[in-house]
């Protein structure tokens, strides 16, 4: 183990502690990996969800929600985790519909399930999840994404076109001659690579996204395209396409340690 990352040990230390880790070492820590053990915990630590939690507001909040937004939230939910049990999805609708009564100015958009839903199959708790739910929301301003206008993600989409225009020209001109442009991998960004990915996946981006934002998610998206640059010059029209939304992330995955993926700009 890199001696910059924290053992088992130094992370049950500070979730005893009040006093918050270092950041660039917690941050290595993060995209090495974490015990999945204490992976609730540190979530819960990082978020400080537990501090906000108010039962009587989330029942009220629950309880006046409206049928319209819940019938969307139905469908989306059954197209959103596949894999998630009935009790799970129950859950998850509870906390996008508490939500939706919460943050009116946003309300419920569709994206946001796979959001919460990652946070909610690791804390196993629907006001613990909510509440982590809430601080990304806001502590990192992640609803500008769903906002009216989608200012955040218009700002996502502009920052990775930039880094492509920079130093991947031809990919990007390959992209033009083939009427795909970054605006269309947006379910990535508003899923926070959750679309289309392994739970796994989606869990060591949610680890990196609690501690350094949803500006992340860039990064990953460019260093995923550089790595499979080949294969994407190859590939035209639908094909091109369905490969970047369906395909991309899980064979990068596969293919790369997880700390690559995350890696500063990958360099040739």
């Amino acid at each position: 183990m890199n001696p910059q990352e924290y053992t088992q040990d130094d992370w049950a230390h500070i979730l005893s502690q009040t006093i918050p880790p270092d950041p660039q070492r917690l941050s290595q820590s993060l995209k090495q990996g974490i015990p999945d053990n204490l992976r609730k915990e540190i979530w819960l630590h990082l978020t400080n969800a537990r501090s906000f939690k108010s039962p009587e507001l989330f029942s009220r909040l629950l309880h006046t929600s409206e049928p319209e937004i819940a019938v969307n939230i139905t469908k989306d939910l059954k197209r959103t985790f596949p894999y998630m049990q009935d009790s799970d999805q129950v859950l998850l609708h509870h906390i996008l519909s508490v939500y939706s009564q919460f943050d009116y100015q946003v309300g419920y958009c569709q994206g946001m399930s796979f959001v919460a839903g990652t946070l909610l199959l690791v804390i196993q708790d629907e006001e613990l999840a909510f509440w982590a739910f809430v601080f990304l929301m806001y502590d990192y301003d992640w609803r500008a994404v769903y906002l009216p206008g989608t200012p955040k993600l218009n700002d996502l989409q502009m920052s990775l076109n930039r880094k492509l225009e920079a130093s991947l020209l031809d990919v990007v001109k390959h992209f033009e001659a083939n009427d795909v442009q970054t605006v269309m991998m947006s379910q990535h960004f508003l899923t926070l690579l959750a679309y289309k990915a392994k739970h796994r996946f989606s869990v060591r981006v949610m680890d990196l996204v609690l501690v350094q934002g949803g500006d992340v998610i860039v990064k990953v998206l460019y260093n995923m395209i550089k790595m499979k640059r080949s294969r994407i010059l190859k590939l035209f029209g639908e094909y091109l396409f369905r490969f970047l939304m369906e395909k991309m992330i899980d064979e990068c995955y596969e293919e790369y340690h997880f700390s690559t993926l995350v890696a500063d700009y990958i360099r040739d």
